[in-house]
């Protein structure tokens, strides 16, 4: 069990973070000695490359996640998670992750901000509740064609409903994205007593008109009137010291969770907890919806218990 949590990451199976690492992962499309190292590399492990994408990306916790549970699957001899730096939305970057999968045995791909709406060009098909969401966050490859789907809302409802019950609760998402999308399709399925505020009240009126919800200015916000606070907005992300509302008024009786994760405690979380409220971390959402991915790249489906271990030594 010495080894059970090791991140096998591109860079710690080639010897630490390097310029061979980084230069690999972020300019594969160069015909050099890299990238033909690497695939010799990877054909003597016989493993199935399964990328998280994103920008920024390496301090995601989700390739550990999903190899922790190859661990206890019996099958991490057969995939390797690793971090792929890239934002979908410049010229030029899906053609070169199109052929990155094409050249490499890639079986997935975990999606991170703020590729989860550009993703989709790439996928050939996508299931009726990612088109609703418009947003995938997982692309599980088969027969050479790339399925999309969505875990965000699983992981949302998930945290939620482990420390409490929906029932009657007045909930206000902060933002208009993908996440926003995902969280509000989970929600729904449960409460429509909700309010979607944001920046740009145009954002807010047609997300919350396509889910059947309220909407205002994120400066309109009264958090006094609300029992939970979800922020989806990127405010806060790499910032201590920025919160996308003020929290001087966040008490005993609210929930907080921020999908932030660099810092894991955002200042709207940290302000939450020394005014009393219950606050979720992130962490939480991406166990709840990592699981599932597992499944998608995989076949293998986690058990209750297995889950829970690596829940528990999140919780650490």
């Amino acid at each position: 069990m010495a080894n059970f949590f090791t991140v096998p990451y591109l860079f710690v199976l080639l010897g630490g973070i390097s310029d061979f690492s980084l230069d690999f992962i972020n300019s594969y499309s160069n015909k050099s000695k890299y990238q033909s190292n690497y695939k010799a590399f990877r054909a003597m492990l016989n493993k199935k490359l399964c990328l998280t994408i994103g920008d920024p990306v390496f301090h995601s916790k989700g390739p550990t996640i999903k190899t922790m549970s190859c661990q206890l699957l019996g099958i991490s001899d057969e995939y390797s998670f690793i971090p792929y730096q890239t934002d979908l939305n410049i010229d030029g970057e899906i053609a070169k992750l199109k052929q990155f999968i094409i050249d490499n045995n890639v079986a997935g791909m975990s999606v991170t901000m703020p590729n989860k709406q550009a993703v989709i060009q790439m996928c050939d098909e996508i299931d009726e509740s990612t088109k609703f969401m418009n947003a995938v966050n997982t692309v599980a490859v088969k027969n050479g064609k790339l399925f999309g789907y969505n875990t965000d809302w699983i992981g949302v409802v998930g945290a939620l409903k482990g420390v409490t019950n929906l029932d009657g609760k007045k909930i206000a998402i902060l933002g208009s994205g993908g996440t926003t999308s995902a969280t509000l399709y989970g929600l729904t399925k449960d409460t429509k007593n909700i309010t979607v505020f944001n920046r740009t009240i145009e954002k807010a009126k047609n997300l919350a008109e396509k889910f059947g919800v309220n909407y205002d200015l994120i400066d309109n916000i009264n958090v006094e009137n609300f029992d939970i606070i979800i922020n989806t907005t990127s405010v806060g992300f790499d910032n201590e010291n920025e919160s996308p509302i003020d929290t001087s008024k966040i008490s005993a009786k609210n929930i907080v969770f921020d999908v932030i994760y660099k810092p894991m405690e955002t200042k709207l979380l940290r302000d939450a907890k020394q005014n009393g409220a219950e606050i979720i971390y992130v962490i939480n959402v991406l166990l709840y919806g990592t699981f599932p991915q597992v499944k998608f790249y995989t076949g293998h489906e986690l058990s209750q218990e297995q889950m829970k271990k690596i829940s528990d030594f999140f919780a650490k």
